[in-house]
């Protein structure tokens, strides 16, 4: 019984765990990337909304927020080993 729990234990953590280490994160460092990521996404959202309805509001904001996000991601590929997923066939 001791064993099949830890065996369980063990396939949980490489579930949350084997993604961040094929990218040499953690898997904390990897949720803040993440969240990071996300919530940039989501206040570009946010004021892309907006500018629809009112043109004349946040007229760069939302694409400035897109363009920083895109940036922070191409940086962050740049320095994890084989760049993009697609250069290996991946995707």
């Amino acid at each position: 019984m001791k064993d099949i729990l830890k065996n369980i234990f063990y396939f949980i953590y490489d579930l949350f765990t084997e993604h961040p280490k094929s990218n040499g994160e953690s898997y904390i460092l990897h949720m803040y990337f993440a969240l990071k990521i996300s919530i940039l996404c989501l206040l570009a959202s946010c004021f892309l909304i907006i500018h629809s309805i009112f043109p004349f509001l946040f007229k760069y904001t939302g694409s400035f927020l897109i363009e920083y996000a895109y940036d922070i991601c191409n940086r962050r590929i740049s320095t994890t080993k084989g760049g993009w997923p697609d250069d290996d066939g991946m995707w």
